[in-house]
């Protein structure tokens, strides 16, 4: 399977202040691990699986973005969307990336307009984990392919990793920091994504008047996966299929100081 990648790297309005002055950088995917950015650790596992086209860093100006020395520069483009929320963000991307395919046939070689979708804050993510997620869509036939990390998995592997979780049947969840969709919706769903963000601590009450039977399933520990799939396309209009995964890595991003600490402590084991 060959597919272009986004990967968010830069600073939104929306993104917090505290760990950019903790670290004492302006953007949180050019903190350095053992001497390498996030963005270059990043890079490096995607560019070991072999599928990507293109390589899309969202919201770093150009001078700012240092390659692996593996990477050929002419496959990767910097879209400087600074100072945009998420939703604008990843709309002034697909369009970008749409408008560039349509000379350039070779960026979505397949039927469909999918891709990946990394955030640029998850170091520990290899270039095997990346493979095992996209092994696990096989098809790709729905809009949105979102990763999520059982409970057990990330207390395990990242004990001070402080995530929260979601209740389903099928036991505690996080959503992960990977996914794949079609990019040409994205420009239709925005509005939707804007509201849906915009009250995303009260998603539970927007699933719960949109489809009111999943309420006794919240209470009575019934509500599965299948279930929030079925709200996402009533909510969003989205097909969605969740990709259960067993890697923690792509649920640990590092958006707290302490995370950060974390993080350097884990590098400073590997590297000894």
């Amino acid at each position: 399977m060959k597919l272009p990648i986004m990967i968010m790297a830069g600073t939104g309005k929306d993104d917090p202040d505290e760990l950019l002055n903790y670290a004492n950088v302006k953007y949180k995917s050019l903190i350095k691990l053992n001497g390498e950015t996030m963005l270059e650790l990043i890079l490096k596992a995607a560019f070991s699986t072999g599928m990507f086209t293109r390589y899309y860093i969202l919201g770093l100006p150009e001078d700012v973005v240092v390659l692996p020395a593996e990477m050929n520069k002419e496959d990767v483009v910097a879209l400087h969307l600074e100072d945009r929320t998420v939703p604008e963000r990843l709309d002034g991307a697909t369009k970008y990336i749409l408008k560039e395919a349509e000379t350039n046939p070779n960026i979505f070689p397949g039927k469909t307009k999918h891709g990946l979708l990394l955030a640029g804050d998850i170091p520990f993510i290899t270039g095997e984990i990346i493979q095992k997620f996209v092994r696990r869509i096989q098809k790709f036939d729905r809009d949105f392919y979102p990763a999520a990390v059982k409970k057990e998995y990330m207390v395990q592997r990242f004990p001070k990793s402080s995530r929260t979780y979601g209740k389903t049947k099928e036991g505690l969840f996080c959503i992960a920091d990977i996914s794949s969709f079609d990019y040409s919706l994205i420009a239709d769903r925005i509005p939707t994504i804007k509201i849906i963000r915009q009250n995303r601590k009260k998603f539970l009450r927007v699933i719960f008047r949109t489809k009111p039977s999943i309420l006794l399933k919240y209470i009575f520990k019934r509500m599965s996966v299948a279930d929030i799939e079925d709200v996402t396309l009533k909510v969003l209009r989205t097909k969605t299929t969740f990709i259960l995964m067993d890697t923690p890595e792509i649920a640990m991003d590092i958006d707290k100081p302490h995370q950060l600490d974390m993080a350097i402590e884990e590098f400073a084991k590997l590297g000894a």
